[in-house]
């Protein structure tokens, strides 16, 4: 292949001197080549990677015969990574595009009487709920079903899928009630009550499978090759904009989304609205009223919870640590001391420092609804940040008293670590890596050291005695 570049236009050099022709007549026929490579690139004939391939082979044979190697026409990745990455992008759903197939789905769910068309649209809630491949969908038998006796008296059940892909692979999934707002709950109502009036009257094979569809007389399994089709076709006949396309909805799925989107829809319907331009009116404005709903409910909480200290709302996240601020085992203290904070923590504590005043706030728990807190986007600070939570925190649930009017407590708690989620949001707005690295540290050391004066029973990540 690499000669098919060179003999055309230097055959007579390559004859005669063979490969070490590429370093002759001041490098002319090693540019050319190249040269021809990167055009061959840029139209298209061959792929980068064959092109980077033939160039970087060529370039390695230069060097074994001891050939000066010259640094042009190179082929660049950046362009086709570019490509990649939108065309990558543009293989998932958006937000809107998934919350547009969500209503069309539940609002055809409710609307059709067809029993073929309904088994279609819940088998698409089952496949949005859980990113599950069509083809092991179809091949769920109801052997591969089992009912799970819990101590708690719910109902839970053991679902087997067998993976093509994975060599036949079998993974197991245990669906309780709570499962991405209930998978279970629609595999147990397509099992026991959509098609169970008429499984009978199919052959023994087909009434072996879940997805079983009655089409006049005949009762028949429900195809991988076809279903999506039939899917795409009801979504769109109920006004759909959106394509339905089982690899992007396994790529991204839509589990966060279908259970605000179906929570909004009972309020929307309530209300007699009917399209979905409607409809996103209304859950945008649910959605925005929710989050400052959540903000002032979570404010109101810590003020009282936290009595004669200023709590703010703000966020500041600094990018980095330039040592003016007080270190905290949660983050960053831009306290001066002797201020209303050090008044209220000191009068809260006075018997702990023998009536001795202290210019300084050492309420830690209490830092990040704190004015004077700051954090940094950095790992070491994320990790400070998970530690407190998924430790401290986690430490402190357990810890509630299992008595009357212990409420407060536990509203106190999520508010805390609510606010810690939301300071991670804002830290990955500033730097994506500080997170991920931070959680490889919480991984990998587990606590962070600067709170082990809170947690000393602490064996692993997670595991607090």
């Amino acid at each position: 292949m690499i000669l098919k570049y060179i003999a055309p236009t230097f055959k007579d050099e390559l004859s005669k001197y063979g490969v070490s022709c590429l370093g002759m007549k001041k490098n002319r026929i090693q540019k050319a080549v190249f040269q021809q490579l990167q055009s061959d690139v840029k139209a298209k004939v061959i792929s980068v990677r064959s092109g980077t391939s033939y160039t970087e082979a060529i370039r390695w044979l230069m060097s074994i015969t001891g050939q000066q190697v010259v640094e042009a026409f190179k082929i660049s990745f950046k362009r086709h990574q570019r490509h990649a990455r939108r065309a990558k992008m543009e293989d998932l759903y958006s937000d809107d595009e998934l919350r547009e197939l969500i209503f069309y789905i539940e609002k055809g769910i409710k609307e059709t009487d067809n029993v073929k068309q309904l088994l279609a649209l819940y088998f698409a809630r089952i496949q949005v709920k859980s990113c599950w491949n069509t083809s092991p969908m179809t091949d769920i038998e109801l052997s591969d079903i089992a009912d799970v006796a819990l101590p708690t008296a719910k109902k839970s059940i053991t679902l087997l899928i067998q993976k093509p892909r994975k060599g036949y692979d079998i993974d197991t999934y245990s669906l309780d009630g709570r499962t991405v707002n209930s998978v279970m709950r629609d595999i147990v109502y397509v099992k026991d009550t959509l098609t169970h009036g008429y499984r009978h009257l199919g052959d023994q094979h087909t009434q072996n499978y879940l997805f079983i569809f009655k089409e006049k007389t005949n009762v028949s399994r429900v195809l991988a090759g076809n279903i999506i089709a039939h899917i795409k076709s009801i979504l769109n006949r109920f006004g759909c904009t959106v394509n339905y396309d089982s690899m992007r909805i396994r790529k991204n799925g839509a589990n966060h989304l279908y259970r605000d989107v179906a929570k909004q829809m009972r309020a929307y319907e309530s209300a007699k609205l009917h399209t979905f331009d409607t409809f996103i009116k209304h859950y945008q404005r649910v959605s925005e009223q929710k989050t400052q709903q959540t903000l002032h409910t979570a404010v109101d909480v810590m003020q009282r919870y936290f009595m004669g200290r200023e709590i703010d709302p703000e966020i500041k996240v600094l990018m980095v640590d330039d040592g003016s601020t007080q270190k905290t085992p949660t983050g960053e203290c831009a306290s001066h001391g002797y201020d209303a904070e050090a008044s209220q923590h000191g009068k809260e504590h006075r018997h702990l420092s023998g009536g001795k005043e202290n210019g300084w706030c050492s309420d830690f728990l209490a830092c990040v609804w704190c004015k004077h807190f700051r954090t940094v986007a950095d790992p070491e600070h994320v990790w400070q940040l998970l530690s407190y939570r998924d430790y401290v925190l986690a430490d402190m649930s357990a810890s509630i008293s299992d008595i009357e009017n212990n409420e407060f407590q536990q509203e106190a708690i999520t508010a805390l670590h609510q606010r810690v989620d939301d300071i991670l949001e804002q830290v990955a707005i500033k730097n994506p890596m500080a997170v991920t690295k931070g959680k490889e540290l919480m991984a990998e050391k587990g606590m962070h050291p600067f709170w082990a004066f809170a947690v000393t029973s602490v064996k692993t990540v997670g595991d607090i005695l």
